[in-house]
């Protein structure tokens, strides 16, 4: 491959009159010219596409070169880029992968662009459905590793689109502009962060207004630790069962991933989860849960079933659950049992155990409001469970 600041043999480019619409569509003419890309600008342009002048502003990310012509800043430019495929600028060797489509390449090269050039991102409506497209795409690639390596580049790309085109400003003179008292839905998203919370801005932006209400109520009514009420992020400590246990908030929710037990099964040691896009909230999901962990521990009804000791328990040593109960027992150092409780992740869709003096606050552990709470004000999906 030729280096970059040597002759590339092809170029494309592209004339885009569609920056305004809400689709991105490739309304497009295309133009295949063998010169350098010095000579393409300054030279063949002209001849190309009358509309443009010698005062043309030229913004060069890594090998592309975007043309803007005076007094059309946003609606008209024209794309040049290359081929065969380099790798400077943000145009890295992950793009080139066989396993990617030409259409997906083309698709981050423009989200590329648009990055690179705020006032894309402010004005174009149709950004969130690029994305959503890019993330279809790369979801659906079958080479695992180009998955990781595409996702990893479009993840970082994405937070500084997402940051330019909807930051908690916006969401603020929305919700400023709607009919009703918003002072905690608002005091929420004060507390947010335009680029590392770039995801959740966005999906707050797509909410109708029914749902930004229930977003209110919800942080009305949650639940916290004494001293801490109206506060978004913060760290509390308190001595339970004779140790300091510290909880970290984060929107106003505990972080309890850390406090999930390393459980052994036969397929090896991991942490356990539950997940379903039809959590309830109530006894269905704690009792779907906890036969998932029994099966995950090798433990299965017989003729529809439990196989109970005459204590009226399922287990295998270490492990025990009394079917018709919500919590479960895991055997401690000392030889006893401590109960553990189904914590509700604020996903909506995830359920994970927990001990039940640290999670539930009639034990003695922390206050709090979570996934529960989301499942009940119809907010699933608003947050993300990011793995343990």
């Amino acid at each position: 491959m030729q280096s970059v600041n040597s002759l590339f043999k092809t170029y494309l480019i592209v004339v885009l009159s569609v920056f305004a619409s809400t689709n991105l569509s490739a309304n497009a003419t295309f133009f295949s010219i063998e010169k350098s890309s010095s000579e393409i600008v300054f030279s063949k342009l002209d001849d190309a596409f009358s509309q443009l002048d010698k005062t043309s502003i030229i913004v060069g990310v890594g090998e592309i070169k975007i043309v803007f012509t005076a007094g059309n800043y946003i609606k008209s430019a024209i794309i040049v880029s290359d081929l065969i495929g380099g790798s400077a600028g943000l145009l890295v060797n992950v793009l080139n992968e066989s396993a990617i489509s030409p259409s997906t390449r083309y698709k981050l090269q423009m989200l590329s662009i648009v990055a690179s050039l705020p006032q894309l991102a402010r004005s174009i409506k149709g950004v969130d459905n690029l994305i959503t497209a890019i993330d279809n795409d790369i979801n659906a690639l079958a080479n695992i590793n180009s998955k990781v390596r595409v996702k990893d580049y479009f993840s970082k790309i994405k937070l500084k689109v997402l940051a330019e085109a909807v930051g908690k400003s916006k969401i603020i003179a929305k919700l400023n502009n709607l009919v009703g008292d918003f002072t905690h839905a608002k005091n929420f998203v004060n507390s947010l962060d335009d680029v590392a919370d770039a995801s959740l801005l966005a999906k707050l932006d797509n909410l109708p207004n029914a749902k930004l209400q229930k977003v209110d109520d919800y942080y009305k009514s949650l639940d916290h630790p004494s001293g801490f009420g109206g506060q978004m992020d913060y760290t509390t400590t308190k001595v339970i069962e004779g140790q300091s246990v510290s909880m970290t908030y984060k929107n106003g929710m505990p972080d309890m991933r850390s406090y999930s037990p390393e459980l052994s099964f036969p397929s090896g040691t991991k942490k356990f989860k539950y997940e379903s896009t039809n959590l309830t909230g109530g006894s269905a999901d704690f009792r779907n849960a906890n036969t998932a962990l029994a099966n995950e521990f090798g433990i299965f009804k017989t003729n529809n079933k439990w196989v109970k000791n005459a204590d009226g328990f399922i287990g295998n040593g270490s492990y025990k659950w009394k079917p018709g109960t919500q919590q479960f027992q895991l055997k401690n150092t000392n030889g006893g049992w401590d109960d553990y409780t189904w914590h509700h992740f604020e996903d909506g869709q995830t359920i994970f155990p927990v001990k039940t003096s640290i999670h539930s606050k009639n034990a003695g552990g922390f206050p709090h409001s979570g996934g529960k709470s989301i499942i009940i004000k119809e907010l699933q999906g608003l947050f993300e469970f990011l793995g343990f």
